[in-house]
Formats: C-alpha cells, structure tokens, sequence
C-alpha cells in the first residue's frame, strides 16, 4: 500500500513538473473557456470542474503531440468526465427510449 502511494504522489508530481501549462495558464485558460461558454458553477462545484478541464487539457496536449493523423481539441464538453459526457450524450435517451418502447410491440 505504502509502495502504491509513494509511486502516485511521484507521478503526480512528475506530471506537474514536466507539464507544459504553469497552475497559472491553466487558471487563465480555465477562466476564459468558462468565458467563452458561459459556464456557471457554484462555489462547491468550481474546483471539481477546473481539475477535469486541467485533466482533459492535458490529454489534448499529449495525444496532439504524438503524431496521430488527427488531432483533437477543447470545446464545451472540456470540464465533463467521459463517464458523465456518456451519461449525458451517449446512446439514446430514456425518455426517447420509453416513447419507442411504448409505441412498438415485439411478438412473442
């Protein structure tokens, strides 16, 4: 348990010395973004969301810089998990997915 912390605190702490953005530009790029989109949150959820924008910032730094054939950038989904950009977007909706099930008989 001690081996597996000590080797996340050093990763974490590698990520942040060798990370391209100071805790400033990643602030300033933060704030602007939320300009941009018009994003609102409350004091509580403000910190939460600036760590996944740093996170998915990160992401978009790395995969751009690996040579793929795309590349891939920051929008409006950029302070979203994956798991909750699926949750919200990904598949059909229950609402629509109850209206079709209401409306279609499968025989038996």
């Amino acid at each position: 348990m001690k081996v597996a912390l000590a080797f996340l605190i050093v990763t974490f702490l590698a990520a942040q010395i060798f990370a391209d953005f100071s805790q400033e530009d990643y602030q300033a790029q933060f704030e602007q973004w939320v300009e941009e989109h018009h994003k609102v949150y409350n004091d509580d959820e403000v910190l939460y969301r600036f760590r996944i924008f740093q996170q998915n910032l990160d992401f978009v730094q790395k995969f751009n810089s690996e040579g793929h054939s795309y590349t891939v950038g920051m929008n409006q989904f950029a302070d979203l998990t994956n798991s909750e950009f699926l949750e919200k977007y990904g598949g059909l909706h229950s609402s629509f997915d109850s209206y079709y099930r209401s409306r279609t008989r499968i025989p038996v």
